[in-house]
């Protein structure tokens, strides 16, 4: 069997459920728990029994934003291990990893990523636009970094921790002008996020 031939089987291979979970890394996907951290903060200083519609609404919103970022960052993965793959065949451990071994081909793993990326953004838009430039900005700057940027020393690092950041501060944005309801009317929620959310995410 020719290369070509063997290229265009591969691609032509349709991926197992299995090898497609596996290839998102769930173990990874406890980072993004850090987009609920303002959930909680916000749950125990609003809390109100006689309105639970309205922390209904934060919890679905904030959720909704977990959902997006496993989704976005997911799709990184994807992108990441297409773009490595022959050098990911090489390496003791990675060459196990769904893309390196051919269980998934490159073509199928670019169109899954980006069915990710158009649902992940596409939800993200419909919550808020400053979710949707959020998840954006995290989504261009793991690119950047899967393709050059993971070269660079420091940069590398502080593209890492930026990546923790972006993640709460997407988790404040989601649930930020919810809507609560007060002897006074309904009012916005309003978030201003800590100075210390960025530093404790940043140092992971």
């Amino acid at each position: 069997m020719s290369a070509k031939e063997e290229v265009t089987i591969n691609a032509a291979r349709v991926p197992s459920i299995r090898d497609i979970v596996i290839q998102t890394r769930p173990k990874q996907m406890l980072k993004n728990g850090l987009v609920l951290v303002p959930l909680f903060f916000t749950v125990n200083i609003w809390y109100n029994p006689s309105d639970l519609s309205g922390m209904s609404s934060i919890i679905t919103r904030a959720f909704a934003a977990l959902g997006i970022f496993i989704l976005i960052s997911a799709a990184v993965y994807f992108i990441n291990d297409s773009a490595d793959a022959k050098k990911d065949r090489l390496h003791p451990r990675k060459r196990f990893r769904p893309v390196a071994a051919k269980r998934i081909s490159i073509p199928w793993a670019v169109g899954i990523a980006t069915l990710m990326i158009i649902g992940g953004l596409s939800s993200a838009y419909l919550i808020s636009v400053p979710l949707l430039i959020t998840t954006a900005s995290y989504l261009s700057i793991n690119i950047a970094y899967s393709w050059w940027l993971k070269n660079i020393i420091l940069l590398d690092v502080m593209i890492v921790a930026s990546g923790f950041v972006l993640r709460a501060v997407a988790g404040s944005i989601a649930i930020d002008h919810a809507i609560f309801e007060s002897p006074g009317g309904n009012i916005p929620l309003d978030l201003t996020i800590s100075p210390w959310l960025y530093v404790v995410t940043a140092l992971g």
